[in-house]
């Protein structure tokens, strides 16, 4: 008779985790694999989960960032498709690539004092002739306790309201949690210090039935400009072109 097989899911400690924290709270930690496994505010009544989805080992997550070189199409410089290198200091994270004629350095960067995080993306032309491109970040939003957001990731996402400022700037996309988590309404802006050129709210404009079928981002990547608020909240915002 064949024994029973037993399987055990790891928990959070077993998982090889890189983490960075600041003394305003803030946590950022990632998966040996280099996808975001958790953005995090800790205070002493309580912890924020603000992304939406914690990254897995073998599904990552949702949070991911990606460059468009002109007609080439789409590559992920930080996601479950990412190739390259990955290392973690005390204060930042590091991704490097090469390909589509371009080598590629991307720094996420936690404040030491206060409650903001920076992505920046360098790129360096390795061939002859010009390239354009510009650089996509989605990052799913949950912001509220693990419970809360974890019980009911779709819930949660519906009680999230998503305001657009525009300004010199281009737009800022500004989110906050309207059922209250212990006693607060957390909330977060996404923008571009350089200006942002495009945005989109949800995940579904832009991993919608497409990408769930087929797997793959479509080339264009097209953001509509316009707020939804469904189910997976992820705001997203692109950079204006480079040359």
């Amino acid at each position: 008779m064949t024994p029973p097989r037993t399987f055990e899911t790891p928990r959070e400690a077993d998982l090889g985790l890189r983490r960075i924290e600041n003394a305003a709270g803030l946590s950022i930690s990632v998966l040996p694999n280099g996808c975001l496994f958790a953005i995090e505010h800790v205070l002493a009544n309580g912890r924020t989960l603000i992304n939406q989805i914690q990254g897995s080992a073998l599904g990552s997550g949702i949070g991911r960032l990606f460059l468009r070189v002109g007609t080439a199409g789409v590559a992920e410089l930080v996601g479950p498709d990412a190739r390259g290198r990955f290392a973690a200091a005390d204060d930042r994270f590091v991704w490097e690539g090469a390909g589509d004629g371009l080598d590629t350095r991307v720094t996420l960067w936690l404040h030491p004092t206060r409650g903001f995080w920076l992505w920046q993306v360098e790129a360096a032309n390795t061939g002859t002739a010009p390239l354009a491109c510009d650089i996509t970040l989605a990052q799913d939003i949950g912001l509220g306790s693990r419970g809360f957001v974890m019980s009911n990731e779709a819930y949660a996402s519906q009680y999230i309201d998503h305001h657009i400022a525009t300004g010199p700037g281009g737009p800022v996309v500004m989110s906050r949690q309207n059922l209250a988590q212990g006693g607060a309404f957390p909330w977060v802006a996404h923008g571009c210090l350089d200006g942002a050129a495009g945005f989109a709210t949800d995940a579904l404009q832009i991993l919608g039935p497409a990408f769930r079928d087929g797997g793959a981002i479509d080339p264009a990547l097209a953001l509509p400009g316009e707020r939804l608020q469904h189910e997976v909240a992820c705001p997203t915002i692109r950079s204006a072109p480079r040359a």
